[in-house]
């Protein structure tokens, strides 16, 4: 869900990367802010533990990051081949 929901906004923007915020990133890995009344909310760090996780998958070797790319203070930018 997090690659996809990226991928498409960076189509969306004719395919130059985006910054997504935590803020939309968290509702669409784990749904509108509705749902969350339902239990525990997520937080900002299970977005950064997701994060690291899929880096490890992705690239593995990277440092600094290269295809996953904290924006400091606002959230994360996808970077693909085509960019």
């Amino acid at each position: 869900d997090l690659i996809a929901h990226m991928a498409a906004r960076n189509v969306e923007n004719d395919g130059e990367p985006v910054v997504c915020t935590t803020d939309e990133l968290l509702e669409a890995v784990w749904g509108g802010r509705e749902d969350w009344d339902r239990y525990r909310p997520p937080t900002p760090d299970n977005l950064r533990d997701l994060v690291l996780s899929v880096r490890k998958a992705i690239e593995p070797d990277a440092s600094p990051p290269v295809i996953l790319e904290n924006q400091r203070g606002v959230g994360y930018k996808l970077h693909t081949a085509g960019d």
